[in-house]
């Protein structure tokens, strides 16, 4: 009762979605019922709930987080799926196939790791709410499932953000993306999406090194914002006309798979009379990358 790392994985997720005995899932109900308000820890660590196909309830589970975060909870990770009909949610802003609802009066004042993954649905405004609570994060991931379901604008303005990776795939239904990270150091943007998004991306003095793989035509933008870096990835399929000098990038890496490939490397090799060495790579296409990672 006083350990500050906690883990309870369900019989359930280990044999990967087999049919659980109903004795099981009331055992371990019971179980986490019984122990977790008994729990004397001043600090819990770390809190891990793998719960895929228990047959646990959100309102169970709700409440075991409750009494892990009244712990000074510094860690949380839930694995949980359950029946598509079940609307309730498990978190105040939870994860996947639930909407994400941020109360007032909520905060986040010591976060400063945030993963999305598998979002299916993530609106704008509630996801600015969201970033706007946790005043010292620095490392951010987003990936957005898709599924043909408006998103509206994607906003993220985090002043001490020293890592960004979006994910957007080829059915996001994006209204437009916005990044305003001074302190950025790393980046990572790769956008499938078919339906073409207004992309406003602030100047980034700070940034190390750039993933893009992108298919918005509005390239200049973009590439205008990175100028500072010092490793770039690109695969575009857009033209970018060459208007920006990369006086600090030495490492470039660049898809050959792209039609703009020729005239892409010419302007970059022009712009970047400090580099060092040059990779030139080919990948398969993107809905197929993406399908496979959903996959895995």
């Amino acid at each position: 009762m006083w350990l500050p790392k906690l883990e309870y994985v369900s019989r359930c997720s280990v044999r990967k979605g087999f049919k659980c005995l109903s004795d099981y899932e009331s055992s371990l109900r019971c179980f986490l019922d019984r122990s977790m308000p008994l729990h004397r820890a001043s600090i819990i660590e770390s809190f891990r709930l793998d719960l895929a196909y228990s047959g646990c309830k959100p309102e169970d589970i709700k409440l075991w987080i409750a009494i892990a975060v009244s712990r000074f909870l510094r860690e949380l990770d839930v694995s949980y799926l359950d029946h598509p009909d079940n609307k309730n949610s498990i978190l105040p802003s939870s994860f996947g196939n639930i909407l994400l609802d941020v109360p007032r009066m909520v905060g986040l004042p010591s976060l400063k790791t945030l993963h999305l993954q598998h979002v299916e649905y993530l609106d704008g405004e509630s996801f600015r709410k969201l970033l706007s609570i946790c005043p010292v994060l620095e490392n951010l991931l987003v990936k957005l499932y898709g599924g043909y379901v408006n998103m509206g604008k994607i906003t993220v303005i985090v002043p001490s953000l020293l890592s960004l990776s979006v994910e957007i795939p080829f059915n996001g239904l994006l209204d437009g993306l916005v990044i305003d990270t001074p302190s950025l150091k790393y980046l990572k943007i790769e956008d499938y999406d078919n339906y073409n998004h207004s992309c406003l991306i602030e100047d980034m003095p700070q940034l190390e090194e750039a993933y893009l793989d992108v298919k918005s035509p509005d390239i200049e933008r973009l590439i205008g914002s990175i100028t500072s870096v010092k490793r770039l990835t690109l695969s575009l399929e857009a033209i970018y006309r060459g208007r920006f000098v990369f006086n600090q990038l030495e490492h470039l890496e660049l898809c050959v798979g792209t039609n703009c490939v020729s005239s892409l490397l010419v302007r970059l090799l022009e712009d970047s009379p400090n580099l060092r060495e040059l990779d030139l790579f080919e990948m398969v296409s993107k809905c197929f990358r993406a399908f496979e990672r959903d996959s895995n």
